[in-house]
């Protein structure tokens, strides 16, 4: 992955080649992270964030699909109407969870040197009400 950049904060252009991800704990429930860092300012990004219910409705969505799939091999046009439908669905609800857990989260997060020249994200606990 290459991606061209430009930060938000200090305008700096940059290569994006990774994304970071960790797993945090928050409130007692595990979160999954995935973030970039700009490398002039230190901005924080962040991309994504998976939980447990997001998980449970992402693999909801994947199995809609495979009968989907099926179903288009099979050239069933009432069962894939039917499916059409429950796909949307479950789709929309995914994407409503992902959007609520990043506006949970964006802000929330900060990121603290790790000691080896890179950064390991945390819970900002100066700028949020979110306990671990």
């Amino acid at each position: 992955m290459m991606i061209n950049a430009v930060c938000d904060a200090c305008g700096c252009h940059f290569k994006l080649t990774s994304l970071g991800q960790s797993r945090l704990v928050v409130s007692h429930k595990q979160i999954d992270v995935t973030y970039f860092v700009c490398p002039s300012c230190g901005k924080l990004y962040v991309v994504s964030v998976a939980d447990f219910k997001w998980y449970m409705l992402s693999g909801e969505l994947q199995a809609v699909t495979k009968r989907v799939n099926r179903a288009i091999k099979k050239q069933d046009e009432t069962l894939l109407r039917k499916l059409y439908g429950i796909q949307a669905v479950k789709r929309d609800r995914l994407a409503s969870h992902e959007s609520s857990l990043l506006k949970m989260y964006r802000g929330r997060l900060t990121t603290e040197p790790d000691g080896r020249g890179g950064v390991e994200l945390c819970i900002d606990r100066a700028n949020t009400d979110v306990e671990d």
